[in-house]
């Protein structure tokens, strides 16, 4: 396998992984309509945060074609870690605001 088919794989599986969630985020944001306004803003801080954090791992991904290959691979191991996390995170949101993510997710099958 080339390092190029390698680099883009990789780079499809992640974007498909932030795909995923990126719905669950806007399942999370959905939920603050129906708080009120104490909870609505502490809330709106999370969702913030989980949105710069996703952001951030988007635009490393997208870095990734401009990087050699002896790069490629910390960055990776970053951009991995970066994702679990996230992943971690929006899964303790969904739980802390009661809000139900899908049985099958496909991000916690990468690990």
């Amino acid at each position: 396998m080339s390092a190029e088919f390698s680099r883009q794989a990789y780079q499809d599986r992640i974007k498909a992984q932030l795909h995923e969630l990126d719905a669950q985020i806007d399942r999370l944001k959905a939920k603050e309509e129906q708080m009120e306004a104490n909870a609505r803003q502490q809330y709106y801080e999370y969702m913030q945060d989980l949105q710069m954090k996703r952001e951030d791992i988007g635009a490393r991904v997208n870095a990734l074609v401009e990087v050699s290959a002896d790069i490629l691979h910390d960055m990776r191991k970053g951009i991995d870690t970066a994702v679990n996390t996230l992943s971690m995170e929006v899964s303790a949101a969904a739980k802390r605001f009661n809000v139900i993510r899908p049985e099958h997710d496909e991000t916690q099958q990468h690990q």
